[in-house]
């Protein structure tokens, strides 16, 4: 169970990745969980990156969910690009949803990027929805900018809306450049409200 591949993972990284929970629960007691392969994925990335909810809470108890890849991606960010809302509840608790990747995007950013609006949900509670990118996108940017109007209304409440990026631009102002009106005038009406207009 030790021996590597040619991509340098282990059958535990496998089967964590093939979503075979009996074989994962089989091999724990008899191979590392901590393994990385030759980009810094480990097990549980794996069982997270294709949403193996079953794989993923086998693994947590016995993993370290805080290591990230050679990309700076850490498990709760690969179920987040799956969408694997599921995963992402068992990583929460676990993992540090304000680190961010080589980008600068936190979980929260990408799931709201992508528009994954049971993410944004469960990881708002843990995540900084004010943290910004090296570029100083937040996640309600990124969400109107992609015209992911029920992340920009789960976001509005939590989020600066006045913020701007290091261009200059608001969440408005990057939803209208992208061709989304109907976001910004969503999120000018919110902010309206909040000015008292």
């Amino acid at each position: 169970p030790l021996a590597l591949d040619v991509d340098g993972e282990s059958a535990l990284q496998r089967a964590a990745g093939s979503g075979n929970t009996a074989c994962v629960e089989a091999l724990i007691p008899v191979s590392d969980p901590l393994a990385v392969d030759h980009s810094g994925c480990s097990s549980l990335m794996s069982a997270a990156r294709y949403g193996y909810a079953g794989c993923v809470h086998a693994l947590i108890p016995v993993s370290s969910p805080l290591t990230v890849d050679e990309r700076g991606r850490s498990a709760l960010m690969f179920a987040v690009q799956r969408r694997a809302s599921e995963c992402v509840r068992l990583l929460v608790p676990v993992s540090d949803p304000v680190a961010a990747r080589d980008d600068g995007r936190t979980a929260l950013m990408i799931g709201a990027g992508l528009g994954h609006e049971d993410c944004v949900r469960a990881l708002l509670p843990a995540g900084d929805p004010r943290c910004a990118t090296r570029d100083g996108r937040t996640a309600l940017m990124l969400a109107a900018e992609n015209g992911h109007m029920d992340c920009v209304r789960i976001l509005l409440p939590v989020s600066d809306p006045f913020a701007t990026d290091s261009n200059g631009r608001s969440a408005p102002d990057l939803a209208i450049d992208a061709g989304h009106r109907d976001v910004a005038r969503r999120i000018r009406r919110y902010t309206d409200a909040r000015l008292g207009a």
